[in-house]
């Protein structure tokens, strides 16, 4: 078997091959795809952020190939000298010695890209990855596989690729979109990178499995919590190791590994237990944060005592611990993040109705009436806290303030994983500041009774449609959207108030007192609308009519247009007859379909009369027709109101007879007057010239002019927003949502719910003041002195699919604290 100091060093020049060779593929087909994806953009300002990112990439490519290759040997050599020991380069350290570390000091929404793209390449590498993290533990003589001790961890590829684009890359939203790009592109190869690293080490006689045994912390074993013997290594064999041509010799890999020789140990560290995975879980979503690639700050501090892993009494995130909590002394009761599952997945099974370990949260357990009388006498304890009241700067949160004490009177891991999540759902509604501080110092004060209900019901945290979740997120929703009707937000601050007031005090404190809450909730809402509700009626009175009207004028003009065909006309009479005429038709038939019926039956009459009159018969009949020809011209554009029309009309009309029985011989025949109605009749449909049906849809644009008209008649003030968003997305545009995702977008669709919409070029916050669904339009409040504007549905589905319109709170708040919540786990299983 090769020396595992030369097998480190093989496994090291495979990666940067594998890599190397990746990153030759990689970067024209990047260059391709970012061409592709700027012609698809779903807007101008997408599609010039590709562009410019493809350019920045086109002018680094001669040298970009090495530069990667040159940032990923420097983490390799890096990462050798932190894999399974306890030192850990920090911020300052890097900033004062100018040394490379694996934390990047750039911002935190690049920390969180790259946490996003690590995912990717870690999902896409899954199985592979496992195997090669037990071998690497095997190679350093470790039984506790950690992903972050591996010095080739998904990270060093996204870690490279970021710190590389940084360097040539000045705007940041195009190095997002490069960054993510290559990421996207090098996840194709990433299999086959690490199929080469599991091959190498198995052909070396490495296997996937680790070998359970007993050890002891004297000896040759290494003590728990990274603690190095003095006896294991050789150190001054490692200052002198010779170094490779790549730059990497032995002496990078840590002191106090099993059979292998490496660099002193890095000693003066206190050992003590790891904390429980919810413990960490808890810091991180209180402030914690993960520093860097992985470590957690306040853990594994030098010459820190440590009660469950974390230091106690050190603050261990920025400005302190949340809410005045810190870790407890002892360990709770039952470890329910203990398994060998991930926090994520265990996450995931609670929230989407199945609760680890396989219990159906139908079956409610008995009741733990001890630590329902905790939850309720701390309740009571805190009734007169002020709200709003801060402790380290932030909201508190009493339930992590007193989860010890709830610990000690729980009876099962499902009961202090209960507590655990409710406390940290709420750490994340009382730190969201998309909604107004005053709502979530209310919000706050519902902590216990929460906890209560879902202690009792753990439906509460599977289902959307729960009504505390509903009654919360509605809450959130209404104190951002209603900001367009009260700026100051003061009314909506006092309801919200006296909604919390009333749930406290109910004397049952059970789940049906929310759905009427949510009721009254509602009520306040339409109030706080009706300051231009007498207007609404009027409008949408004023839509349908518009909608009635340009359905009826379409099928008129469309049987014209059938029913003319290719007769040859004056192109003044083929205007009048296709477009004027029509209306009069549409006009007549709202109150008496049989006066419509006989203007239908005036066109072919007008039709034959401009013909040519070749005989004596001809010219009699146009006589006897004329009287009633021109009366009904005359009444039906009279009626319309264009008397100037009619006289324009009736002059040409008196030329073009004058000239038609002028005519002389032809060499073609005229058509009789009865072959001209016959035609007609055929395409007349009757319906037309009726009301227009109930279950007919909504035409896909209202005729202005017939719209114009309908608000004239009921003297109301209208705005159709179609008008002002300039040129629409096509119809035929596929829409890149779901069917579900559709009817979860239409669900959100609700009084006080607020939107912002383009207008004219301008995003302009709009309060969505009555959703007309069964229609398919909504009437939307611009505020300031603006009439009711109406929003087809359709139209505001594709302006949102085109990145032209956007709820202001695309995921409701309770719901945005449990993607938070998983975000923030799934964090937790990167470093684990």
């Amino acid at each position: 078997m090769m020396d595992r100091n030369d097998l480190l060093g093989a496994a090291r020049a495979t990666f940067l091959a594998q890599f190397d060779h990746a990153i030759q593929t990689l970067l024209p087909h990047t260059e391709a795809n970012l061409l592709k994806k700027a012609e698809f953009a779903r807007s101008m300002r997408e599609s010039s952020v590709q562009l410019e990112a493809r350019a920045a990439l086109q002018r680094r490519l001669p040298t970009l190939r090495q530069e990667l290759v040159a940032h990923m040997e420097q983490l390799l050599d890096r990462s050798f000298q932190t894999a399974y020991s306890n030192y850990r380069p920090s911020f300052s350290g890097a900033m004062a010695t100018g040394e490379l570390s694996l934390v990047s000091l750039s911002s935190f929404e690049d920390e969180l890209r790259i946490d996003s793209v690590t995912k990717y390449l870690r999902d896409e590498v899954e199985e592979q990855l496992r195997d090669l993290n037990i071998r690497v533990a095997l190679l350093f003589g470790e039984e506790n596989v950690k992903e972050r001790e591996n010095p080739f961890r998904p990270y060093l590829l996204s870690r490279c690729i970021s710190n590389t684009v940084d360097e040539f890359v000045e705007s940041r939203e195009q190095a997002a979109v490069l960054v993510e790009e290559l990421c996207e592109g090098l996840a194709g190869h990433a299999y086959t990178l690490y199929e080469a690293m599991n091959t190498l080490l198995a052909k070396h006689g490495i296997a996937a499995q680790l070998q359970m045994r007993p050890r002891s912390l004297g000896g040759g074993a290494r003590a728990v919590g990274g603690q190095i013997p003095a006896d294991h290594g050789a150190a001054g064999a490692a200052a002198t190791a010779p170094t490779g041509d790549d730059g990497w010799s032995p002496g990078m890999i840590p002191a106090g590994l099993p059979g292998m020789d490496g660099a002193g140990g890095m000693g003066g560290f206190a050992s003590g237990p790891i904390a429980a995975p919810e413990d960490r879980l808890l810091q991180l979503v209180t402030g914690a944060g993960l520093a860097g690639d992985g470590a957690l700050p306040g853990m594994a501090m030098p010459g820190a005592a440590f009660g469950g892993g974390v230091a106690a009494g050190v603050p261990f995130g920025p400005g302190g611990t949340a809410a005045g909590w810190q870790a407890p002394h002892a360990a709770p009761k039952a470890s329910w993040l203990g398994g060998a599952e991930r926090a994520g997945s265990v996450l995931r099974k609670l929230f989407s109705g199945i609760l680890p370990g396989g219990a159906d949260q139908g079956a409610a357990a008995a009741e733990n009436l001890v630590l329902g009388l905790a939850v309720a006498r701390l309740q009571v304890e805190h009734a007169g806290d002020e709200p709003g009241e801060l402790r380290d700067g932030h909201l508190r949160n009493v339930i992590l303030e007193h989860r010890e004490e709830l610990a000690s009177q729980t009876r099962d891991s499902r009961e202090q994983m209960t507590i655990d999540i409710v406390a940290m759902l709420f750490e994340f509604i009382l730190r969201d500041t998309d909604v107004p501080a005053e709502v979530r110092a209310q919000l706050g004060r519902l902590q216990f009774m929460v906890l209560k209900l879902a202690l009792a019901d753990p439906t509460l945290l599977a289902s959307r449609n729960h009504p505390v979740r509903m009654l919360v997120n509605r809450i959130g929703s209404i104190s951002v959207g209603l900001k367009q009707v009260d700026p100051t937000g003061e009314r909506t601050a006092v309801e919200i108030s006296r909604i919390v007031e009333e749930l406290l005090g109910s004397e049952a404190g059970s789940v049906e007192v929310f759905p009427r809450m949510l009721d009254q909730l509602d009520a306040f809402i339409a109030a706080e609308l009706r300051a231009g509700q007498e207007q609404v009626e009027p409008a949408l009175e004023a839509v349908d009519r518009a909608e009635n009207r340009t359905l009826r004028f379409a099928r008129i003009v469309a049987m014209t247009g059938a029913a003319l065909g290719d007769i040859k006309l004056d192109d003044y009479l083929n205007t009048f007859l296709r477009h004027d005429w029509p209306r009069v038709i549409e006009h007549a038939a709202r109150h008496d379909p049989d006066r419509a019926l006989r203007y239908w039956r005036t066109m072919p009459d007008l039709v034959w009369s401009v013909a040519p009159k070749l005989t004596e018969a001809d010219r009699l009949q146009l006589r006897q027709l004329l009287p009633g020809l021109v009366g009904n011209l005359r009444a039906g554009l009279v009626e319309r109101g264009r008397e100037g029309e009619a006289r324009e009309l009736l002059s040409w009309l008196l030329d073009a007879h004058k000239f038609a029985l002028r005519s002389i011989d032809l060499p073609h025949t005229v058509p009789s007057l009865a072959y001209f109605r016959d035609r007609f009749e055929q395409f007349l449909d009757l319906e037309a010239l009726q009301a227009v049906a109930p279950h007919q849809p909504a035409p896909q644009q209202l005729d202005s002019q017939l719209l114009e008209e309908a608000i004239r008649e009921l003297e109301t003030r209208l705005e159709l927003v179609d008008r002002l968003i300039g040129d629409p997305p096509p119809e035929q545009s596929p829409s890149p949502v779901s069917v579900d995702e559709e009817a979860a977008i239409l669900a959100k669709l609700q009084r006080g719910v607020g939107i912002e919409i383009d207008l004219g070029g301008k995003m302009t916050r709009a309060v969505l003041s009555w959703p007309d669904l069964s229609r398919g339009r909504v009437v939307l409040n611009l505020g300031e002195d603006r009439p009711q504007s109406v929003l087809g549905v359709g139209l505001f589905m594709r302006l949102r699919d085109s990145g032209r319109a956007r709820f202001l709170e695309e995921i409701p708040l309770f719901d945005r604290a449990v993607e938070y919540l998983l975000d923030t786990a799934d964090r937790l299983d990167g470093v684990a």
